[in-house]
């Protein structure tokens, strides 16, 4: 029986941990929280919990 990969991605992101957080070379800032589950399979689950201002949302201002 063919096992089923948890993913579909075509090219998963690539994650360094080295001194800061970059995913794809690009450095996450405002980190809270950071979970990372491996076993054998040659792919991480990554689960990040980070704070930001969501445009649209966060920029909002009651002024009229």
């Amino acid at each position: 029986m063919e096992q089923t990969k948890p993913y579909s991605f075509e090219k998963l992101n690539e994650v360094s941990l080295s001194k800061r957080l970059r995913i794809d070379g690009v450095e996450i800032k405002g980190i809270q929280a950071v979970e990372i589950k491996s076993d054998v399979s040659n792919v991480s689950q990554i689960e990040i919990r980070f704070i930001g201002k969501i445009k649209g949302l966060d920029d909002f201002s009651t002024r009229q």
